[in-house]
């Protein structure tokens, strides 16, 4: 394995390894719960499995795969350990420069680097917020049972 150590593709093999399991956990419930008979109406009408997968499945992933793609996201930028490890020699990452200033007790170098981290995690946090208060206001307006009307 010394030919591909600190090289690119080792990164890329890592952060598949690490972070596929975030993806396919945030996209486990919203498949499990699209109905089997959306697939067995469009295979009736002639469409292949491509073509289910691109007409029936994929619109009704939509917003969950943006909110897998968020967390993957925010996961990658900041992970720090498997980058440490594995980067090749002259390659920075935004976590690894902010190691890097923090280490030396350099907080003003470190802060831009800090703040940029803040924004890229701050956005897939507001989408991820603003799925789940969408969802939870159309569970909110459903009807209650009797007892719970009080």
């Amino acid at each position: 394995m010394p030919a591909i150590y600190q090289t690119s593709a080792l990164v890329i093999i890592a952060y598949v390894a690490l972070f596929l399991p975030n993806a396919v956990t945030a996209l486990a419930n919203p498949i499990q719960q699209i109905p089997t008979s959306l697939d067995e109406v469009a295979r009736s009408l002639g469409k292949t499995r491509h073509g289910v997968v691109r007409t029936v499945l994929l619109p009704n992933l939509r917003v969950p795969l943006v909110s897998a793609f968020a967390l993957v996201a925010l996961t990658i930028v900041k992970e720090l350990p498997a980058t440490l490890l594995l980067r090749p020699t002259g390659i920075e990452t935004l976590a690894s420069r902010l190691w890097s200033a923090s280490g030396i007790n350099a907080f003003a170098s470190a802060a831009p680097y800090a703040i940029i981290m803040i924004l890229l995690a701050g956005i897939p946090a507001l989408l991820l917020n603003r799925e789940i208060t969408t969802s939870l206001r159309g569970v909110d307006s459903l009807p209650q049972p009797v007892a719970e009307r009080n």
